[in-house]
């Protein structure tokens, strides 16, 4: 060897060299990927970090949106809350004596742990059975820039927490499932893995029997493995029979119309858009980004007249896209029916994908991202089966790596911190004459929540203009939510506290439009309960002050007594229908 040469040996040698050997590929790729990219979406972080805040002033805020203990995330506000307190010493080099962005890091840093996690265990997972180093690292890298997990893996939502402790209980049983002499220990570590899992997002029941089963499809049956997964069933079943019943008892709650009350207030009200072609769209959406086009395709559902999208537009646009996930699916799963231990993974896949998508169909609001991670587990192992069987068809391999490739690049290039900065700059410039003008306690109304500047105040916490805390967002209405049938109340409610604290109401001129220009994200049909149309007839009876910021700013309402009058008459008509 020449002076000065690094045999790759000794660098590689030991444990900790063996350790980098095998995961440094994907360890390197989570690191690098988490720090070019940002979330561009940050679910429910907002209400959790509130709740969390309140908890740690006292307050718990029970039979609210922000109660502490919620049945569909049970443990992850207190999780939030231990977090919190334990890392605020790091958390506050950084943040400061900013309360609201300590708990949103604490959370974001569980997340992001969690996400690590999963990786390395995706990585385990598929090395009991594959042999083939690239396929391992292939495979990992697919759930790594999956579009749900690569967001959520990066925001302060449970999702990526609870898909960890799943794939840890697949591991365990996988791992040791042959093991008489570790039953017990495994059965203990996996069902409270999977309890863990439905603690922290309900849904996650839903992965349950395909976890349970893993050994028996894949090892092969016998009473051993049977009696595993019973056992681990049962552990799983008591623990969270136990976390469920003690936090009930702790609310008060001792009959089954209060104990139902507290379960469907998870659901804080919404109504579950349901259809195949709503699923069909929406599982792929949770593997590549498909930007705005969500947006097109309810246009095309739903048949919207105001910004009408044609069948055309779609191909043109996103259509590809969801093409090429089924031709991703469909090559995988014609792999799998060719060998005999492909036929098990596949009946894996159906036992753990079915309830879920049963679920999106009928039950849940199918078109959100995290609603299809429970079936993450048995989709990574059925792609790298269907890759590394040597009876299986080489073209269709090819279509597999070639969409991972795809969607990775797609994935990559949306979530690019630069790109999500321009996405800021431009929300930046619409509110930038009117920031002046903003009191602590004033409110800037928008019409629905899907407004970008909604988003902006919920998805970009850390943004300056977001820590100042004057920036206060509010829409007329949530789509899809009960209370759309009262938002003309919730708003007259919202604004005389806001008067009555010294704030003044700011009123989006998008309000005031005849129709919505398509980039405004609205969607005439997608409630049939409301219209555009309904916005300025309202208004229109109200006294105006000053307006700010061009064409596309905002208007003063001003706290005149003939305002204060209508929005209190308003307020009072709606308690007499009641």
């Amino acid at each position: 060897m020449k002076v000065g040469a690094v045999d790759k040996n000794i660098i590689f040698a030991g444990r900790g060299g063996v350790w980098l050997r095998r995961y440094g590929l994907v360890v390197g790729a989570y690191l690098l990927a988490t720090w070019l990219t940002d979330p561009y979406f940050m679910g429910d972080t907002w209400a959790y970090v509130e709740s969390v805040l309140a908890h740690q002033q006292g307050f718990d805020y029970l039979h609210t949106t922000n109660s502490f203990w919620e049945f569909g995330h049970l443990f992850w506000r207190p999780l939030g809350w231990l977090a919190y307190i334990t890392l605020r010493p790091v958390t506050y080099l950084w943040a400061g004596a900013d309360e609201y962005a300590n708990a949103t890091l604490s959370l974001i840093i569980l997340s992001w742990v969690a996400g690590l996690i999963s990786v390395l265990l995706v990585h385990k997972l598929l090395n009991i059975f594959i042999r083939q180093e690239w396929i391992v690292n292939l495979v990992t890298l697919a759930l790594l820039f999956s579009n749900a997990f690569l967001n959520y893996a990066q925001t302060g939502c449970s999702y990526v927490p609870g898909l960890a402790l799943v794939l840890f209980s697949f591991y365990v049983l996988l791992r040791d499932g042959e093991k008489h002499e570790r039953r017990l220990r495994t059965s203990l570590l996996a069902g409270a893995s999977l309890a863990g899992a439905v603690g922290l997002w309900f849904p996650y029941a839903l992965a349950i029997p395909a976890a349970l089963a893993a050994p028996l499809l894949l090892q092969g049956w016998n009473k051993e493995r049977l009696r595993l997964a019973l056992h681990t069933g049962i552990v799983a079943a008591v623990v969270l029979i136990l976390s469920y019943g003690i936090v009930v008892l702790s609310l008060g709650i001792y009959t089954v119309a209060g104990f139902k009350a507290w379960m469907v207030e998870s659901s804080h009200g919404e109504r579950a858009t349901k259809g195949v072609l709503r699923l069909i769209f929406s599982l792929a959406r949770s593997v590549i980004n498909m930007g705005n086009d969500g947006l097109l395709f309810k246009r095309y559902l739903v048949h919207d007249p105001l910004n009408p999208v044609s069948l055309v537009d779609l191909f043109r646009l996103s259509l590809w896209k969801v093409a090429c996930f089924y031709l991703f699916l469909a090559a995988t799963l014609v792999n799998l029916f060719l060998t005999r231990r492909g036929k098990n993974v596949l009946g894996l896949l159906c036992l753990n994908s079915l309830p879920v998508l049963v679920f999106a169909l009928f039950i849940f609001e199918a078109g959100s991202l995290e609603r299809y991670m429970p079936m993450l587990p048995a989709l990574l192992l059925a792609i790298a089966f269907s890759l590394s069987g040597e009876r299986t068809l080489r073209p269709l391999k090819l279509v597999a790596v070639a969409f991972i490739a795809i969607f990775a690049l797609v994935n990559l290039n949306a979530m690019r911190v630069d790109a999500l900065g321009r996405q800021q700059e431009q929300v930046t410039a619409r509110i930038r004459d009117l920031q002046p003008r903003l009191k602590p306690h004033s409110l800037v109304v928008t019409t629905h929540l899907q407004d970008e500047l909604v988003s902006f105040n919920y998805d970009f916490p850390f943004n300056e203009i977001n820590r100042r805390g004057n920036l206060r967002v509010t829409s007329l209405m949530e789509i899809s939510v009960d209370t759309v049938l009262t938002w003309r109340q919730d708003f007259a409610q919202r604004a005389l506290s806001a008067w009555e604290a010294g704030g003044d109401i700011w009123l989006s001129k998008r309000i005031f439009a005849e129709r919505p220009r398509p980039e405004w994200n609205w969607v005439e049909g997608d409630d049939g309960r409301v219209s555009w149309a309904d916005f300025a007839p309202f208004f229109a009876t109200l006294e105006m002050g000053e307006a700010v910021g061009g064409e596309d700013g905002f208007v003063l309402l001003l706290p005149s007594p003939s305002n204060k009058q209508i929005l209190e008459t308003t307020i009072q008509t709606n308690r007499e229908e009641k």
